[in-house]
């Protein structure tokens, strides 16, 4: 069962349900009546299966459906009471494929122009659905279904009560089990006393039974337990007992339909996978306790899936230092809580495809932090997750020079390089909780060259720490803004590290071009300064201090040449495109230190 929604009219009432019947043998289909005899026996006969006065439910059937015997039916099963209510169940053959939410009426119905429709389940609605209220007083609730059907609301008894009713009248045998569930409230590792807390069913199909928790299926409890929101989940219709054992434990082992049974003491300790986990094609997550100790500070967690997922997570409780990779079977992640204590840790997926789409919760941890790692510090720019992966390959970065997420560096230097498989202007900024780094330095000490579909970036760090490289991109044909893609993260220990920007560049500053020396966009004041640089399609270059210089094209390529910095405040290194231009454009620009 989906979910349900009743008009306010108690004569005319809407259910919106999915049953799937697969009846053994369907070699005729004949029209099956259920007079007003036959439904006053229902009831009597959804008790066919007798217990043994301690709860314990042998798999036996002593009512009108039998396992061999020949069922003959039609698509269309119909049954009135003596109100007048009128029921319609859709049965599916075996390998026909069931429209889901099949439209159920009783009475007159919603009407719209003449034709039968349901109303769409609102979500602010609380008349219909789960009985958030009734759950505090069950004591007044009645789970009998025609009440439910009456209320148009309950909780899991109500429901799974309902479903039975309903399998009855359709001629499939129907369990109503009780037990422990890790639901609503539950915290990771907690233990369960002898109080049942939920109710679900077992279905007979195809020679074998099967698990089904139509509440669950229906719809989900905010965090606050005070709002019902309608939402078909098919993951707890027909789920396969291995994966319903996670979060349903029968109080009979027998319908946990496991070989060999899970005791209440694995249940308890076992790891709680959501139904998203599943779903998404999630495959193991490590470790597999839900309990983690910190080992000097630090955990470590490891997710594996089929296809590449995106991520995210919240660790509730505590400020951490993080570092998440993606990888194409799935994520690993690095946690340091930065207080001690028992903290929540929630870990999120979606698909790689459908960016629209929002972020499911898969897994909670529970983070036991004995002890603090003082000496982890990432900037606060850096985001998750870290470092090259295959979401930044679909956009069009190939082959790093760099793997790992972490760019070591001791001396302040380092360079980083790719590939570009798609037609992309690309930028970087460089970010640390600094404040000696404005945001107008940020690019400054990043010098960019690119050369055909290859672009290098040198990096000079302008003190030690550590600090998160940005890199954006948009298409060079787009005029808009440009997108962030991934970042980095830069580690520096030396502490004497002390780098300057690199000299301005315009907009003049061609693809190809590249800067040799001087490198520092700083010059010492009164020095004799050389000047590299490999430019292509220009007739003149020269560099303007005090007076102009020229530069001189040599046998390798490169434009030569040297200026004094006395007497100026700034150097520009200058261009003549053509030689019947009159006007040079400025390339770069230094400034020059005070004396």
């Amino acid at each position: 069962m989906g979910t349900m929604e009743f008009q306010k009219d108690l004569s005319a009432v809407a259910l919106e349900m999915l049953l799937i019947v697969q009846p053994e043998k369907r070699k005729t289909m004949q029209r099956l009546q259920l007079d007003k005899q036959t439904d006053s026996r229902s009831s009597h006969q959804s008790q066919g299966f007798q217990t043994d006065g301690n709860r314990n439910r042998p798999l036996q059937y002593q009512g009108n459906y039998h396992q061999g015997q020949e069922v003959q039916m039609q698509q269309i099963i119909t049954s009135c009471s003596d109100q007048g209510t009128h029921v319609t169940v859709e049965v599916h053959a075996r390998n026909s494929t069931p429209q889901l939410f099949k439209k159920l009426s009783f009475g007159k119905g919603f009407q719209d122009n003449g034709k039968r429709r349901l109303r769409p389940p609102p979500e602010t609605d609380q008349q219909h659905g789960y009985d958030v209220v009734g759950f505090y007083n069950k004591d007044q609730l009645s789970f009998k279904p025609n009440d439910v059907l009456q209320s148009g609301k309950s909780i899991c008894e109500g429901y799974a009560g309902l479903f039975e009713q309903m399998c009855s009248i359709a001629g499939v045998q129907c369990m109503n089990l009780s037990g422990h569930s890790k639901g609503h409230g539950y915290r990771t590792g907690q233990t369960f006393t002898e109080e049942y807390d939920h109710a679900w069913n077992a279905v007979y199909l195809d020679g074998r039974w099967h698990l089904v928790d139509s509440t669950w299926g229906s719809g989900s409890i905010d965090d606050c337990f005070s709002k019902f929101t309608f939402r078909y989940n098919e993951f707890y219709f027909l789920t396969h007992p291995a994966l319903f054992i996670n979060n349903h434990f029968p109080d009979n082992s027998n319908w946990q339909l496991l070989k060999p049974t899970v005791t209440l003491k694995q249940f308890e300790s076992n790891m709680l996978y959501k139904s998203d986990f599943y779903k998404m094609g999630l495959l193991a997550a490590h470790p597999e306790e839900p309990i983690i100790q910190t080992v000097n500070g630090k955990v470590a967690i490891t997710v594996e899936s089929r296809s590449p997922m995106l991520f995210m997570f919240e660790l509730k409780g505590a400020k951490e230092y993080s570092l998440m990779t993606l990888k194409r079977s799935g994520m690993n992640l690095e946690l340091y809580p930065q207080k001690t204590g028992s903290h929540k840790l929630q870990i999120f997926a979606k698909p790689s495809k459908g960016s629209e789409e929002l972020y499911n919760c898969v897994l909670e941890y529970t983070i036991e932090c004995s002890s603090v790692d003082r000496n982890v510090c990432f900037p606060k720019a850096l985001h998750q997750p870290v470092g090259h992966n295959w979401s930044s390959e679909r956009q069009g970065f190939l082959k790093p020079s760099q793997r790992g997420p972490i760019i070591n560096t001791n001396d302040g230097r380092c360079d980083l390089s790719f590939i570009l498989s798609k037609d992309l202007s690309v930028l970087a900024s460089l970010h640390s909780d600094s404040k000696s780094l404005t945001e107008d330095m940020s690019r400054r000490h990043i010098l960019q060259v690119c050369q055909g579909n290859k672009v290098d970036f040198k990096i000079h760090l302008p003190h030690s720490g550590n600090f998160a490289l940005k890199i954006f991109a948009k298409k060079k044909s787009d005029p808009g803004n440009y997108n962030y893609i991934f970042n980095y993260l830069i580690s520096c220990p030396n502490a004497d590290v002390k780098w300057p920007v690199f000299p301005q560049t315009y907009s003049k500053w061609a693809e190809g071009f590249e800067l040799v020396e001087p490198l520092a966009g700083r010059l010492t004041a009164n020095r004799n300064i050389e000047f590299k640089l490999k430019l292509h399609s220009i007739a003149k270059a020269f560099v303007q201090c005090e007076k102009m210089c020229p530069l001189s094209l040599n046998k390798e390529g490169y434009w030569e040449g040297s200026c004094s910095t006395s007497g100026c405040t700034e150097v520009f290194v200058m261009v003549l495109e053509n030689a019947n231009h009159k006007f040079y454009s400025h390339i770069l620009k230094y400034e020059v230190e005070s004396q």
